[in-house]
Parts: C-alpha cells; sequence; structure tokens
C-alpha cells in the first residue's frame, strides 16, 4: 500500500495527543476526544500502537496509554510501520516482485532512490518534532489543544451565531 490512509492519520493525531506534556494517562476515549476521531477506530488504531510497542497500558484506577518512549526517540517512520505494516511503501510501482522489477521496471531506478529517501525522512522525523511544529502552529486544527477538545475544531467565525446579549 503507498501514500497516507486515514488510519495513519488517526496513529499520528493519536500519538500527539498522547504525547502532550499536559498528559501523562490517557484511556481510548480521552485521546478520540483529544484527535477528534471515531471511538471505535480510534481503539483499533491505539491497539496497533500498542502492539508496535509504542505505546503501553497500564491496568486499573487511572489507568490508560503511555508512550513507551520519549517523543524525542520515536519516529514517523515507526507510528506509520505500526499502523501500515513494514512493507506499506512498495518495492515495485508496476507491482512486480522484487527480481523481475529490477529487470522490467520501467521505473525501478527512480522509485527506488525516491522509495530509499522517503523511508528515511521519515525515520528523521520525530514526534517531537511534530508535538514542537503543533505547538507553533496558529493552525486551529494543528494547534495544541486542552483536554477533551479536538484537533479538529475550527472557531466559528459567523456573527450570526454570537450568543445574544442578555438584558439587564
Amino acid at each position: 500500500m503507498m501514500g497516507e490512509t486515514e488510519r495513519t492519520r488517526y496513529a499520528i493525531h493519536a500519538m500527539l495527543c498522547v504525547a502532550r506534556p499536559s498528559c501523562e494517562v490517557r484511556q481510548v476515549e480521552d485521546i478520540a476526544r483529544c484527535a477528534g476521531l471515531p471511538r471505535f477506530y480510534t481503539a483499533k488504531v491505539v491497539r496497533k500502537l500498542t502492539r508496535a510497542g509504542l505505546l503501553s497500558s497500564r491496568r486499573g484506577r487511572g489507568g490508560g496509554f503511555v508512550l513507551t518512549r520519549s517523543p524525542d526517540q520515536i519516529t514517523l517512520l515507526e507510528i506509520v510501520q505500526a499502523v501500515e505494516g513494514r512493507d506499506w511503501l512498495p518495492s515495485c510501482l508496476l507491482g512486480l516482485n522484487p527480481d523481475e522489477c529490477i529487470r522490467l521496471c520501467p521505473s525501478h531506478e527512480h522509485w527506488a532512490r525516491a522509495r530509499t529517501e522517503i523511508l528515511a525522512l521519515l525515520g528523521d522525523v520525530h514526534l517531537s518534532d511534530l508535538l514542537e511544529k503543533q505547538v507553533q502552529s496558529a493552525s486551529p486544527r494543528l494547534r495544541a489543544v486542552s483536554p477533551g477538545v479536538s484537533l479538529n475544531v475550527i472557531p466559528v467565525t459567523d456573527t450570526r451565531l454570537k450568543p445574544k446579549r442578555s438584558k439587564v
């Protein structure tokens, strides 16, 4: 599979929510609410991130999910591979097996170089880099938010929706 999928986007949003400095332990409901994601799909993504060793679960009161390593030790490549699989980026654009691709694929040389660069780039971007950008972002969609507020919420600027003044 090639490209960003909904699962990848959910995983990145979920990891950003769990990684926020104001948060120590997050339950699936908290992660879903924070990231503005459906709870059911958030649970599936969190399960994959846990199986991959990026998150750990704590049972009992006050339990939930935590990062297994600091955000500066978790790469975007690890997050993508956790939810898409290790072979998410095809080795051949035409779908040929590796031996045939080398011999027959007209794009093999170019794609092999691009694929290597993509994997290296994702391996160089850390969760902490995304957190830093999120905090600095002027975009309401990316800015760090308070628990319970969706990253997908965009402020309403329609003046017709302003609350009416009460007469006192």
